[in-house]
């Protein structure tokens, strides 16, 4: 047995300790952890959508052809209010070749019902685009170009790599995956966050009410609070 599979061992069995302590003095919140768990499980089964993809160019720190696929994801939160900011999730870059064309794909998940408003809007379907390409410049320090224009395909890439990429998942250390996942299932229990939701990374982008200019601001949560005024075109 592998170190790695005795260790995995030892926080099953630490995270099934745990689970009967919990079932045995506090009923009720092992009767919760264990609804929210069914209910995250669910989530984490549903596959990313993908609605649309573009493609641009990054300028910097290498030039090269990006295609960056926009799809819906139930994991993503919807926004609070027209005011609150807007949850988005960027993929890790990967970069791929076909034949002698090399690309850069990254995939940026938005809650179904922002995108399913902006199928209804070519405005709003802009400023999202816009506002992704941001995020990507933002998170991944790259310098985009700022024209773009939509392929004649939904998806670059699978959905398995689409969904792996969003997850952020190394699917050649299974078992630090797993250990992984253990270990912040006994850190919800310590902690007893059990309404919480499993948090992906993310970046907000702050849409706030229409002004004179309808102007919408992109936030980054960070530990240096960064804000990019975008400008939403004309139609």
């Amino acid at each position: 047995m592998t170190v790695s599979s005795k260790g995995l061992l030892t926080h099953i069995s630490q995270f099934w300790n745990m689970l009967d302590d919990l079932a045995e003095n506090d009923p009720e919140r092992y009767r919760n952890f264990i609804q929210q768990e069914l209910k995250d499980g669910k989530q984490l089964c549903v596959n990313p959508e993908p609605q649309l993809c573009i493609q641009t160019k990054i300028l910097k720190p290498n030039e090269k052809v990006l295609f960056i696929n926009l799809c819906q994801w139930e994991r993503i939160p919807a926004p609070q209010s027209a005011t609150r900011p807007v949850p988005v999730s960027v993929g890790r870059p990967e970069d791929s070749a076909e034949a002698s064309d090399a690309y850069t794909i990254i995939d940026v998940a938005y809650n179904p019902g922002v995108l399913q408003a902006a199928e209804k809007d070519q405005g709003i379907k802009d400023q999202l685009i816009r506002m992704a390409m941001l995020c990507i410049e933002e998170r991944l320090q790259f310098t985009l170009a700022h024209s773009y224009h939509l392929t004649s395909f939904r998806l670059k890439g699978s959905i398995q790599r689409m969904k792996e990429s969003l997850m952020g998942i190394k699917t050649d250390f299974p078992d630090l995956k797993a250990m992984t996942r253990t270990e912040n299932t006994l850190a919800r229990i310590r902690s007893s966050t059990v309404s919480e939701p499993n948090h992906l990374p993310e970046v907000l982008l702050t849409k706030k009410q229409a002004s004179a200019k309808g102007r919408c601001l992109i936030e980054e949560i960070s530990s240096s609070e960064i804000q990019v005024e975008v400008k939403k075109p004309a139609y």
